[in-house]
């Protein structure tokens, strides 16, 4: 059964209990997509979405990756016609260190330079193939 909350600010959050069930997966959408791309800028909803996981004012990529792999858990992001979808999945002991990271992740992003211009050749690529 799926249970819907508004949040004060305006933010819908949906919850779902499966039973018996030992994980949880949080996943934040946004309403950011090529649609929202400025003429010219294609990419740039995709572009951010790679990016944010390249460092926070708090943690770099590595530490990112590696904190989520000491829960055993998942995290990425995708970006489809409509929205881009952030997500992180874990067991349930881990549920409030999850959204702790993910929430950094979408909040904290710092965008460094030198990656940036990596996640842009990457995006480069893959719309060329």
């Amino acid at each position: 059964m799926h249970r819907k909350t508004m949040l004060a600010n305006g933010v819908q959050v949906v919850t779902e209990t499966v039973p018996n069930s030992r994980t949880i997966s949080l996943g934040v959408m946004v309403n950011a997509n090529p649609q929202h791309d400025p003429v010219g800028q294609s990419g740039l909803a995709q572009l951010t979405e790679h990016a944010l996981f390249q460092g926070t004012t708090c943690r770099d990529a590595a530490a990112i990756s590696r904190l989520m792999d000491a829960a055993g858990g998942q995290m990425g992001a995708f970006t489809s016609r409509d929205y881009t979808c952030f997500y992180a999945n874990v067991l349930d002991e881990y549920s409030t260190y999850a959204m702790d990271l993910l929430g950094d992740v979408l909040v904290n992003s710092i965008f460094p330079a030198e990656n940036i211009e990596r996640e842009k050749a990457a995006i480069l690529r893959m719309c060329k193939n």
